[in-house]
């Protein structure tokens, strides 16, 4: 009678959990077919970069290289160093101290796209934080929070760095987003030119659903992981 109840409660709750997640996730595809995804990328991206003149410009870790963010945060700070020639780079990546001595580590890899983009300016290394917490507290101890720094990350992050560094001191500090481009050309296509068999639906024109559905799809994992990062920050009194 006993395992009977137990039975009976684990198949309510189990239940219940396919009922929420099946509306969380119905939630999820209906808020992809909007801009709300963007517009929270954008919102944690945009507001913490107003211009100011960098002593530092400061790259934070994404990827090694080759990696799509390691390579948009290697071209954002040449792009920033040529309007500030003075200023000196900081690239942040964790790496092992027994891999720091060969020539092909991350850090250095890094380096050298900053260099094939012709940027002469001093650059240093931080290679011992392993999370955006550690990485600032490093930095902080490599250069004074008097200075003017400028932060680069991926828009997501930008929010939550910035405000890392605050904690720590830093006062004269903003954040540059390494938003992506658009492609300006049109992508619509006409199924029937392309031969073949013809028994799926013609979705050569609808731009949304074969782009930008999927990737706002994908933004709203990106927040979701953000913001709980965010409140794990503002819990720890980090931000």
């Amino acid at each position: 009678m006993q395992i009977l109840k137990y039975t009976k409660y684990i198949q309510k709750t189990l239940k219940y959990m396919s009922l929420t997640l099946g509306v969380v996730m119905l939630m999820a595809i209906i808020i992809s077919f909007t801009t709300l995804p963007f517009w929270g990328i954008y919102h944690l991206g945009t507001q913490d970069n107003k211009p100011i003149e960098p002593d530092y410009i400061i790259v934070m870790g994404g990827s090694a290289v080759p990696s799509s963010t390691a390579l948009m945060r290697t071209y954002y700070a040449a792009k920033l160093s040529e309007n500030y020639p003075k200023a000196k780079i900081i690239l942040t990546l964790p790496v092992d101290s027994s891999l720091l001595i060969k020539a092909d580590n991350p850090l250095r890899l890094m380096h050298q796209e900053l260099i094939n983009r012709g940027v002469k300016t001093q650059v240093y290394y931080e290679p011992k934080g392993t999370n955006t917490r550690s990485q600032a507290m490093n930095i902080a101890k490599m250069i004074s929070s008097n200075k003017a720094v400028s932060i680069i990350s991926e828009p997501v992050h930008i929010y939550r760095s910035v405000r890392t560094f605050r904690k720590l001191g830093f006062e004269t500090i903003n954040g540059i987003p390494t938003f992506e481009s658009d492609i300006q050309s049109p992508l619509s296509y006409n199924s029937e030119s392309l031969g073949g068999r013809q028994i799926a639906p013609d979705v050569g024109e609808n731009i949304q659903l074969r782009y930008q559905f999927w990737n706002h799809l994908q933004y709203e994992i990106i927040l979701l992981r953000e913001y709980i990062a965010i409140c794990y920050y503002k819990l720890n009194a980090w931000i």
